[in-house]
């Protein structure tokens, strides 16, 4: 027959603790193509940047942040950011009548 140990706890054993949750931070080589990408972005669409800021990420303060270099991009904003421009690309002839030329509003 097997002998088992019994383990004991003394009363100042450690108690496993969580540890915290490690950040990384992904160095992603197109952030400055990102912020460019952005601003050619504003100005082909005249659209303000804390318009454009509050569609894409709810924070009318997106675009100044990046100006400034307080944002770092991860690759699931720059994902979002993306798509929030091909979206008003695709669709901005709905959401601004004058996007639309007048030969297209006659047919």
């Amino acid at each position: 027959m097997a002998q088992h140990r019994k383990l004991s706890r003394s009363p100042r054993a450690k108690q496993p603790t969580a540890t915290p949750q490690t950040v990384i931070v992904i160095e992603h080589p197109a952030q400055q193509s990102m912020a460019e990408e952005i601003e050619d972005f504003l100005a082909e669409t005249g659209m303000l940047p804390t318009h454009f800021g509050r569609d894409a990420m709810r924070d009318p303060r997106f675009v100044s942040d990046m100006r400034k270099g307080r944002r770092e991009l991860l690759p699931r904003t720059a994902n979002k950011v993306r798509s929030q421009m091909a979206f008003y690309r695709r669709f901005r002839q709905f959401a601004d009548p004058r996007s639309v030329s007048v030969d297209a509003r006659l047919s």
